[in-house]
């Protein structure tokens, strides 16, 4: 027996209306272009996005400053470097993520594309990993042959994160090379209460592509005055790094509490490699003095030893 309806309409037409008006108001509230999931996936998407922007200030009289853009990209952090008062477009110019600031660099954590004018580089981690391991700074090196000049430097900072940061960190640029030239001096100038020959420790090994012959030599001094703690050592008869090697020196305490610092990049200045680092802790402690050759692989750890010695009180 059919089922109907008052005015004679089936049942099973009945249900295909109410069918058909579901589907149309469906579509009319979703656009019919994608559902609530997808809709809520493309706005998480959105609003997930992370960008980083940071100045690049001049250092050294180089004249290149410019700015750095991170942002993520199918999970990647891409880094985009634009930098004004660059030399020759066929002058390629090394880029890496480094630990620490740009007053106090430390080793290499991720390499970027040379810079000729502009770089771009897609890095194996995401934005997210890179803010979880601040502090970092972008830094630009002179050239491959001069890899120990740094030609232009930022901080890495989250907005969202370090608006104080932000905020100052210009002023912080622009102060650089002023707080660089006069805290150089002021090294110089110290009175060391610990000091240290250094030993040639390769035997005359080949490590890395330099041979030292066994004669390379350095002199380390180190002091604790008025709540800075300031290390300079100079060297003698180094010779110069293969490709993007460079030097790094470490100060170590030995015994219990062993512990090992870097005193960062080997400079040469005035043809004389020289190392100067500077603290707020009293690291009088660190008596032990290590050179390293290290390669560009951006392993923080140290590498091969070339030269080490004691500092001593006077």
């Amino acid at each position: 027996m059919n089922i109907q309806s008052q005015k004679g309409i089936s049942l099973p037409v009945i249900l295909v209306i109410i069918a058909l008006v579901f589907i149309g108001a469906w579509t009319i509230y979703y656009g019919g272009s994608q559902s609530p999931q997808v809709q809520e996936d493309s706005m998480m998407e959105k609003k997930d996005t992370k960008i980083i922007s940071l100045t690049l200030a001049s250092r050294n009289d180089s004249g290149e400053s410019g700015t750095a853009t991170i942002t993520e990209v199918d999970g990647k952090a891409k880094v985009t470097l634009t930098l004004s008062g660059a030399p020759a477009a066929d002058i390629s110019q090394p880029a890496h993520i480094h630990l620490n600031s740009c007053t106090d660099i430390g080793g290499i954590k991720y390499p970027l594309t040379d810079v000729t004018g502009s770089s771009e580089t897609i890095l194996d981690v995401s934005v997210e990993q890179i803010l979880s391991e601040l502090p970092l700074a972008i830094n630009v090196h002179k050239s491959y042959p001069e890899i120990g000049v740094y030609v232009s430097c930022g901080n890495i900072v989250y907005e969202e994160t370090d608006k104080m940061m932000k905020e100052t960190e210009s002023t912080q640029d622009s102060m650089v090379k002023e707080v660089d030239e006069k805290m150089m001096k002021e090294i110089m100038a110290m009175t060391y209460q610990y000091s240290g020959q250094l030993a040639d420790v390769t035997n005359g090994e080949t490590i890395l592509g330099i041979n030292t012959g066994g004669n390379s030599f350095g002199v380390a001094n180190a002091s604790f005055e008025n709540g800075t703690y300031s290390l300079l050592v100079t060297f003698d008869n180094l010779p110069d790094p293969k490709g993007t090697d460079f030097y790094e020196g470490w100060i170590v305490r030995k015994g219990i509490g062993f512990n090992v610092i870097s005193s960062g990049r080997v400079d040469k200045i005035d043809g004389v490699y020289t190392n100067t680092y500077v603290s707020g802790q009293d690291l009088t402690d660190h008596t032990f003095y290590v050179l390293t050759i290290e390669p560009d692989d951006g392993n923080p750890a140290p590498a091969d030893h070339i030269l080490e010695g004691t500092m001593v009180g006077q």
